[in-house]
């Protein structure tokens, strides 16, 4: 198991330095150097072979101060790794830019060494069943909220169709208030015709009680006036033939048709 893990380890160092690679750090370090180079102090790369070497300080236009060297370059004294130093024969220590590529070939194995003795498969580390099982969890996670999300989109389709019903009903209700207000204003209308009616007839009413009672005033007035000079009259007429000892017969058939009338009148003399 020691052996499977070493190699899942090594697997995955190497698809560190995959990805890593063309994103630009030897320019970047090619530029670094050159700065120092600038500055006046006496630096060196160190390349992977001599072949390689060659090609990039061509298509970096390093200068030939800056010295390029491999691993087995005979002229080198010591390398102070830590301090990332370099020291030749004929010239002291320099600070020493090392290339990618040239740590990746000449020490994969030491790189590989670094997670040669991680946790085992099941333990904290990057064995496959540790990744696999964070992956199931972040999948469940995942798995959860998509549930929720679904549930919470079938609440929302409810929520909306009920008020779609609700809505169609208020639609509905609306509809029926503005019928029946309709229906009332047209009511109110004729009602507001039947009281202009009404208003007319009473005014033609009273109009026509007045002119009764005036007329029947008149007619009383008339009445009592013809009553008076028939009074008049009757007693002018009995003082006469009282007079004449009641001997003239015309006299005495006027009055008594004189009477006639007046009681007819309901007058009595």
């Amino acid at each position: 198991m020691a052996g499977v893990g070493w190699l899942m380890m090594k697997g995955y160092m190497n698809t560190v330095l995959m990805n890593a690679r063309q994103t630009g750090r030897t320019t970047r370090m090619v530029e670094d150097a050159k700065q120092m180079a600038a500055e006046g102090k006496q630096v060196a790369i160190l390349v992977h072979s001599v072949d390689y070497g060659r090609d990039v300080r061509q298509r970096h236009a390093i200068p030939e101060a800056i010295r390029i060297v491999n691993r087995r370059t005979g002229t080198v004294d010591f390398v102070d790794w830590d301090a990332a130093r370099i020291a030749f024969h004929n010239s002291g220590a320099m600070p020493l830019f090392i290339d990618h590529f040239a740590i990746e070939n000449h020490y994969s194995g030491m790189l590989n060494q670094l997670f040669r003795w991680d946790a085992k498969p099941g333990e904290y580390g990057f064995g496959r069943e540790c990744v696999t099982a964070h992956l199931e969890t972040e999948l469940a996670k995942l798995q959860h909220a998509s549930g929720v999300i679904l549930a919470d989109n079938e609440r929302l389709k409810d929520e909306l169709a009920a008020t779609k019903i609700h809505r169609q009903n208020l639609l509905t209700q609306t509809k029926d208030w503005v019928r029946e207000r309709d229906v009332f204003n047209s009511a109110i209308g004729v009602s507001n015709t039947l009281i202009t009616m009404l208003r007319g007839i009473i005014t033609q009413n009273v109009a026509d009680k007045e002119q009764a009672e005036k007329e029947a005033y008149a007619a009383q007035l008339v009445k009592d006036q013809l009553v008076a000079a028939a009074q008049t009259g009757a007693s002018a007429l009995r003082a006469y033939t009282d007079a004449l000892g009641n001997t003239t017969s015309f006299a005495a058939t006027a009055l008594s048709k004189l009477n006639d009338a007046l009681e007819s009148a309901g007058v009595t003399l």
